[in-house]
């Protein structure tokens, strides 16, 4: 009802042009009378093959005769459309008073006295019931969404009609011109009919279609009545079982737990009363014991596991509600500054896809475990059907005498146990009926925030964050960098920290180990140093000294970005954390993956390094890139975490300083690196000058300098979100290029030692076969030390990375590329 004025207001507008409009084509539509019908166009039809004309007038004949038929058909339509508008006219006050009054005698209903009800109700009807009020609430959810997008689809009709009814008035007076015109010179009588036929029912079917649309557009108003109407009344029986359903699984909870509490309590009583009597039957008491502790744990689950379904259910409402609101906001003012301030918010606050995926892994293990528990419980209560058999079993290779002494006792907790499981089967199939439902509104809420996130991210590029940049931007820049480096603010963030550490030793464990890790990292270094001086010959050289040199390298530079991780997710764990901690925790989780592989790159190019030794890298280019490597990560990591925490306390001076600076440090890293004098790639450009990339240096060059430049200009006009997330794409580039190079020189050097050691070995056969050769021919007692000597002369190939042969190369390239 709250978009009744407006609609009101729009729809009075829109009505007046309407009818007009449809006011004389109606007259003319009643006066009109059609001199043909579908029959005889039928009939027409068939005798056009009876007729004397050529191929293509018979085919133009046949077309025309069909097109007045079709539009006869279509005249039928909007004729029935525009009656059932203006039945909706007259019929809908009367229905929109009838939904109202139902809407308040149903708010005159308390859905509380349920509860007077359920208190007669046993459990497992109150479950039937429970389940039946879910399935009608799933129902009327369905039935107000369908009706929010039908509301969601009348909103436009208005504008629909009204350029629909331009377009028609149009066609119209085009359609009665063409009906005046005198027919073409020399054409015959039988196509001058049908041309004539298939114009007058062209017109009579714009006359019904501009007559439908005036009829629509008259009765909007009350048609929208009588749908917002329905909306109030189907929102209020939504609301209306969502109370029945959350009071029911309140009651039920109550009931489960007051049961599973009064069972615990006679089955310890059991226990204690049986301490002094025979093993077994204190034994089976523990069972007892033991079972009911697992009733309760699965109790407890059971109503954690509906509290968080009830949770994703209502995640999942409002983000979807949330979508169709930002859809209809976006279609009626478009993109503006305000709405992308709103988009950027949304985004933020959405729950992150993998944690939720993570969640439905988790989600799936417990689903399997409580299967597993109930086919456990279903099997032991199989064999407690027959009471004797499970307790002879129970008591085998005991003396007679003694069966016969604790046979009642035992009979007595066998008994209990039996009703214990049926208790522990009924819930395990209530908890695995939750689970179900959990896992469903879990996937529900992931194709929602996917749908969202879809969304935004093919709007929010486009979508200005904040006014172009002024001075006005930076009026409060020197307060925002005052509470940036506020000692208060940090000491507060490392209270927080040290209050998680304190509550959860085993974190603070995991911290102490990377702290140590990283008091290692030299240590580290020198054994991945350490590797290369192994390889370079044959028989001593192996690939997985290439490998021990990544894992040491890994060792060295993994702890600290590590550490910058662990920081980082137990400060966004803190309930009561604030603002400044929430933003810290922000920007140290997402520069924490780009400082390891920054740091775990510039370690692999250190002097005597993998890329060096391993790889046999000129030593003075991977100098130039272990420098430029370790410039960008110092540049770019203090100011990506400043933009980040700057962005999420929405200081916008600070976060387009920060961006600026960013964007300005990957410039300077590619100029750095890809310039052909002194650059890492000068060395490449030399040694493959006709190689077409090379040849195209200037072009890719020239690309990668005006996007750097677009990118300045974005965040200048406003654009930040938009600057923030291609440079983010653009780093993310670059640190993948860098593993592939990576993963080429590794393929190569086991290529390389692959081919090598087969040509070794082949050299030594051929070699053994001639010293046998030549050993029976001039010296057949030959000495061993002779053997030897003669086997040491044999000359080892040395590692070389450029004798891997052109087709492995090109091979190897190519699955690169």
């Amino acid at each position: 009802m709250q978009n009744l004025l407006r609609i009101m207001l729009m729809t009075a507008l829109l009505s007046l042009v309407g009818t007009q409009w449809s006011a004389g084509a109606e007259e003319k539509n009643s006066q009109m009378i059609l001199t043909v019908n579908p029959e005889v166009l039928k009939s027409k039809i068939k005798e056009v093959e009876t007729i004397s004309l050529d191929d293509e007038s018979k085919k133009e004949l046949t077309g025309l005769y069909h097109r007045a038929l079709a539009n006869i058909e279509k005249s039928r339509f909007y004729v029935a459309d525009a009656e059932s508008f203006s039945e909706a006219q007259k019929t809908a006050p009367a229905e929109t008073e009838k939904l109202l009054n139902a809407l308040k005698e149903k708010e005159k209903v308390s859905p509380e006295k349920i509860l007077k009800v359920l208190e007669k109700t046993t459990l497992s009807e109150l479950e039937q019931q429970q389940q039946k009020e879910k399935a009608d609430l799933s129902a009327v959810e369905a039935k107000l969404s369908d009706l929010n997008n039908r509301l969601v689809i009348q909103n436009r009709r208005p504008s629909i009609a009204r350029e629909r009814l331009i377009v028609l008035k149009r066609r119209l007076e085009t359609s009665i011109t063409k009906r005046k015109s005198a027919a073409p010179e020399g054409e015959p009588a039988v196509m001058t009919q049908a041309r004539n036929w298939m114009q007058e029912t062209q017109t009579f079917a714009l006359s019904s279609e501009i007559k439908m649309l005036g009829r629509e557009l008259l009765s909007y108003q009350k048609r929208m009545e009588v749908l917002n109407a329905k909306q109030d009344v189907t929102e209020s029986n939504v609301k209306y079982i969502t109370i029945r359903v959350r009071l029911m699984e309140d009651f039920l909870s109550k009931r489960r737990l007051a049961e599973v509490e009064q069972v615990q309590q006679q089955v310890k009583t059991t226990k204690e009363e049986s301490r002094d009597k025979h093993s077994l039957v204190r034994k089976l008491a523990e069972q007892n014991v033991a079972l009911g502790k697992e009733l309760k744990t699965s109790t407890l689950d059971l109503e954690r596991a509906s509290a968080e379904d009830d949770q994703r259910r209502a995640s999942a409402k409002r983000i979807g509600e949330e979508l169709s609101s930002i859809k209809q906001k976006l279609e009626i003012a478009g993109m503006s500054q305000a709405l992308g301030g709103i988009l950027i918010q949304q985004h933020r606050l959405l729950p992150k896809l993998p944690a939720m995926q993570s969640e439905t892994s988790q989600l799936k293990q417990l689903i399997a475990s409580s299967g597993l528990r109930q086919v456990q419980y279903t099997e032991e209560h199989r064999r407690l059907r027959d009471i004797e058999a499970y307790l002879t079993d129970f008591m085998q290779d005991m003396p007679q005498e003694e069966v016969d002494r604790i046979h009642t006792e035992l009979k007595e907790l066998a008994l209990r146990r039996q009703g214990l499981l049926n208790k522990a089967i009924a819930t395990e199939a209530s908890y695995l009926s939750a689970l179900g439902e959990l896992d469903l509104a879990q996937r529900q809420l992931i194709n929602v925030v996917e749908a969202y996130d879809n969304f935004l991210g093919k709007h929010l590029l486009w979508i200005r964050s904040t006014e172009p940049v002024s001075l006005s931007l930076f009026k409060n820049l020197s307060q925002e960098i005052e509470l940036m480096l506020s000692p208060s603010k940090w000491i507060e963030v490392g209270n927080v920290l040290l209050g998680q550490l304190k509550a959860k030793s085993l974190v603070t464990i995991l911290v102490l180990i990377l702290v140590f890790l990283a008091l290692m990292r030299r240590y580290f270094l020198r054994a991945a140093v350490a590797t290369g001086e192994k390889i370079g010959h044959i028989r001593t050289d192996s690939f997985g000294y290439t490998i021990q040199a990544l894992v040491w390298t890994a060792f060295a530079s993994a702890p600290l970005p590590l550490l910058f991780l662990v920081t980082g997710w137990q400060l966004s764990l803190v309930p009561e954390a604030t603002e400044f901690s929430n933003a810290v925790a922000a920007g140290l989780l997402r520069i924490s993956r780009a400082f390891f592989a920054l740091m775990y790159l510039t370690d692999l190019a250190i002097p005597g390094g993998l890329v060096v030794k391993h790889f046999k890298w000129p030593a003075n280019t991977a100098a130039k890139l272990h420098r430029e490597l370790r410039l960008l990560m110092v540049l770019i990591m203090p100011t990506t975490f400043i933009t980040i925490h700057s962005i999420t306390l929405d200081k916008v001076g600070l976060t387009m300083l920060a961006l600026l600076f960013t964007i300005g440090s990957v410039g300077l890293f590619i100029f750095r690196t890809c310039t052909p004098r002194g650059g890492v790639l000068a060395n490449f450009f030399v040694e493959n000058s006709t190689n077409l990339l090379v040849r195209l240096r200037s072009v890719w060059g020239s690309l990668l300098i005006v996007y750097i430049i677009s990118l300045v200009v974005l965040v200048l006009l406003g654009y930040i979100y938009t600057g923030i997330t291609l440079t983010h794409n653009l780093i993310n580039t670059i640190l993948m290029i860098y593993p592939l190079v990576l993963l080429h020189g590794l393929l190569s050097r086991w290529l390389l030692l692959v081919s090598l050691r087969l040509k070794f070995q082949a050299i030594l056969a051929r070699r053994e076969a001639e010293r046998m050769a030549k050993e029976m021919m001039e010296k057949p007692r030959e000495s061993a030390s002779d053997r030897n000597e003669y086997t040491l002369k044999i000359d080892e190939p040395e590692i070389n990375l450029t004798a891997l042969d052109s087709k492995s190369r090109k091979l190897l390239n190519t699955a690169i590329l």
